[in-house]
């Protein structure tokens, strides 16, 4: 009795899908389609933090965050959170639009650590957004 062995190939952007199967003769396609390929708007660059510098000690009264401009950016995804995993966010502005931003009427407390990071957003890939396109910094309050 012969086995047939069965298994798909599968080419996620290359454009094609088929399924092979093969016994003692060898292989044989029996399904070939031609695969739509996703598009997604290209990511813009990640923009360089600027103001505050990494682990500077602030005032706590007016802090103003900084960053570079991308030009292909639509806007900008930019956070604030006292923990370095950005649980419990402070600010969470998904599309801003400038490249700085005042950290005003926010508590922030004495002595205490926290985080920032900007990722640059261009239309069409908002939902593409990860932790790994932002550039992240912290500061501490004085």
């Amino acid at each position: 009795m012969r086995r047939l062995l069965m298994f798909a190939l599968v080419g996620i952007g290359l454009g094609y899908t088929s399924l092979s199967f093969g016994g003692a003769e060898g292989l044989e396609t029996v399904f070939k389609k031609e695969a739509p390929i996703l598009e997604q708007a290209q990511r813009p660059s990640i923009p360089k933090l600027l103001a505050p510098e990494p682990l500077a000690k602030v005032a706590s009264d007016s802090i103003e965050l900084k960053w570079t401009t991308i030009e292909a950016a639509t806007a900008y995804a930019l956070q604030v959170s006292g923990d370095p995993i950005f649980f419990h966010l402070i600010v969470n502005e998904p599309l801003y639009k400038g490249t700085s931003y005042t950290l005003k009427d926010v508590k922030l407390e004495t002595n205490k650590n926290y985080y920032w990071r900007v990722a640059a957003i261009k239309e069409g890939n908002q939902e593409g957004t990860t932790k790994s396109l932002f550039n992240r910094s912290s500061f501490t309050i004085q």
